[in-house]
């Protein structure tokens, strides 16, 4: 397993190396070119063909009023959810509420910083506290099963993670220099760091976050970003994905000197290539959301991939299913989540939105969440 590691390790290396410098990567024979990137953007929805396959109204109590979903996990017929308020909970597939993973507090089943929080192979929720450098582990139904405690550099700056393999967990965390890692692989019973993806960006002041989920796994592989990047790095090593482009790409000079989000809206203003905050994957889609004006869907088969703007242009015609704040994926589906207050969707959009999908809810009321499938 180390020797696997090491030898992605190096290929990705090698390819941060060149992305950096904007080499041409396409003599790598495990590069997947995806074409149609530079296409002007469509209307949310527009053409994309997407099907609502169930909407489920997140039941509201006095003890688990959520504010903006931030990541879904789907467990069998238990759905995880994380929001702004740092709190692990879950739902029945008919919105039921079911549990709370875990709460803030010093005792030994409690964690003070929640900084994420996974799905390991054997179904438990495990949230990551960056504070106590420990990963807590729970059960489906909530209760407390133990804790693995990590060294302090390993949860330093994390924000979220992936089941790596049964004893791994693939990390990521918020840029600051460029000899701070991007991502980490790091092995739980052997309590040793496998790789480290390094950053390629400096941060001018503030940590900079690539996104809420900048990496997703699916049939045991990883998918993850790196800011401004034009491709998807595939972190078991088998595929890299490359969105074929001629807008301009962020230089040496401007990824040395970032500040903040500055260079994301200066990439965008301009025209240029901003690559993406989030990934999503299904049984033949990816989604590549770039914060909260836009996102592309690529055709995994025919390796095609169409833009399409969150709010510009948006109309509400007949047969065209916008796809709105989406937090997670689950099979052939993709999951987004809807609720009032939205950055993504003007509030009369969203009322009109969910009379047509019958989940109407107020904005005291935890969201509703959309299923679709493309």
């Amino acid at each position: 397993m180390k020797n696997q590691v090491r030898s992605f390790a190096i290929i990705l290396l090698l390819l941060l190396s060149c992305s950096c410098r904007h080499d041409n990567h396409d003599g790598l024979s495990d590069v997947k070119v995806i074409a149609g990137y530079d296409n002007e953007p469509k209307a949310n929805g527009d053409g994309l063909g997407a099907e609502i396959v169930r909407t489920v109204k997140l039941e509201t109590t006095a003890d688990n009023l959520l504010r903006t979903v931030n990541k879904v996990a789907v467990v069998e017929d238990s759905i995880i959810v994380v929001a702004d308020n740092a709190i692990v909970q879950s739902y029945g597939m008919d919105g039921h509420y079911r549990c709370q993973f875990g709460s803030k507090g010093n005792g030994g089943d409690e964690y003070i910083t929640m900084s994420g929080f996974y799905v390991n192979d054997n179904d438990e929720v495990i949230i990551i506290d960056s504070y106590r450098n420990a990963l807590m582990r729970y059960d489906i139904n909530g209760n407390y099963v133990g804790k693995d405690e990590l060294d302090h550099a390993v949860l330093n700056n994390v924000r979220n993670g992936v089941a790596y393999n049964n004893s791994s967990v693939f990390l990521s965390k918020e840029l600051t220099t460029l000899d701070a890692p991007a991502y980490v692989v790091y092995d739980i019973e052997s309590s040793a760091v496998l790789s480290e993806i390094p950053s390629p960006l400096q941060s001018a002041d503030v940590p900079y976050l690539i996104g809420q989920n900048p990496m997703c796994r699916r049939d045991g592989h990883i998918l993850a970003l790196l800011p401004f990047s034009q491709y998807i790095y595939d972190c078991d090593g088998s595929q890299v994905y490359k969105f074929e482009t001629d807008k301009a790409l962020a230089t040496e000079q401007q990824l040395q000197g970032v500040t903040n989000m500055g260079l994301s809206f200066e990439m965008y203003s301009n025209g240029g290539f901003t690559g993406f905050t989030d990934i999503f994957e299904t049984d033949s889609h990816l989604f590549c959301m770039f914060l909260n004006a836009e996102y592309t869907v690529v055709d995994k088969e025919q390796l095609v991939c169409q833009r399409y703007s969150y709010t510009s242009g948006l109309k509400l015609t007949d047969g065209i299913n916008p796809l709105v704040n989406i937090v997670g994926c689950h099979g052939d589906q993709i999951i987004g989540n809807l609720f009032y207050n939205s950055m993504y969707v003007r509030s009369e959009i969203i009322e009109e939105l969910m009379k047509r999908w019958n989940c109407e809810t107020d904005d005291n009321a935890n969201p509703v969440l959309i299923f679709y499938r493309i």
